[in-house]
């Protein structure tokens, strides 16, 4: 699996002498799974139901913790190169109103760790 490699912050493509950066294996998949966890159902015109579902489950009133774990838990999970989910914490803060998500997976036998990645 390659893709283009995209800057930090997400908006923009790396580019060295010029020239586009690709990214592989698990780096290509560890890209992949920030960009779907952070994608919002309806967002893309090709396909309206992918994404995940944040004004329909997530950014309610008394948001369902055990639905939220699911969805999350199945964007990871049928991302294309994850082979298993190692651990998994979401951690909400009501006073601030902020949703992050600390995970390891085991992507094309190694370990990617994602910490403190901040979704709404």
């Amino acid at each position: 699996m390659s893709d283009l490699t995209l800057k930090d912050d997400g908006l923009g493509l790396v580019f060295f002498n010029g020239d586009l950066v690709l990214n592989f294996g698990a780096d290509a998949v560890k890209q992949h799974i920030g960009q779907r966890l952070k994608m919002f159902s309806g967002e893309w015109f090709l396909n309206l139901s992918e994404g995940v579902p944040y004004y329909q489950d997530i950014l309610v009133k008394n948001p369902n913790p055990d639905i939220i774990d699911g969805i999350f838990k199945n964007v990871i999970l049928s991302t294309p190169g994850v082979d298993e989910l190692l651990t998994f914490n979401l951690n909400y803060d009501a006073a601030l109103r902020t949703l992050s998500l600390d995970f390891s997976a085991r992507v094309l036998d190694t370990v990617i760790d994602f910490e403190n990645l901040v979704l709404a």
